[in-house]
């Protein structure tokens, strides 16, 4: 199948991507073509920022020990009131327990990654700098119909030049 991206060099692999995607579709409500258009950009979207957070977390030299992941797992499980009701959520959601520890390693290497790099807070100033530097770009769009999606930017770029 190939790529759908490349991030970096790095491919995104379209069987992940469509795996993704089947589980959305699997939810059984019907998707109208734009809904599936919008769908389809945020999984790919989402997707890319796994694989920038992961270079990122690699370029950073982060690394989440084996005792970081057993507490993760500890405060996980402690969401259960019994070892046999957390066994019967892996059971009967279908959910394997390498999904979860890949998730908390995730959020561990994230977090490790965000304490390491400091604040990148974006002021009002500095997003509505951007908006006027490139207002072309956003067309008929004012800043706070942008704003969010500017400070995004920002903060990803300040994220990227701090690394």
């Amino acid at each position: 199948m190939g790529a759908v991206a490349k991030v970096n060099d790095v491919p995104i692999d379209a069987k992940v991507f469509y795996a993704e995607l089947d589980k959305v579709k699997s939810r059984g409500s019907a998707i109208t073509e734009d809904k599936l258009e919008q769908i389809k950009e945020k999984i790919l979207n989402r997707l890319i920022e796994d694989e920038l957070l992961e270079q990122a977390v690699t370029k950073g030299n982060i690394v989440v020990t084996p005792e970081e992941l057993e507490a993760g797992m500890k405060e996980y499980k402690s969401r259960f009131k019994s070892e046999e009701q957390f066994q019967s959520y892996l059971t009967n959601d279908n959910v394997a327990i390498e999904s979860i520890r890949d998730t908390l390693k995730k959020r561990i290497s994230t977090e490790k990654l965000l304490e390491k790099l400091g604040n990148l807070a974006v002021t009002e100033d500095e997003a509505k700098d951007f908006y006027e530097k490139n207002k072309n770009f956003y067309g008929e769009k004012s800043f706070y119909d942008v704003r969010e999606q500017i400070v995004t930017s920002l903060k990803n770029k300040k994220f990227f030049l701090e690394l």
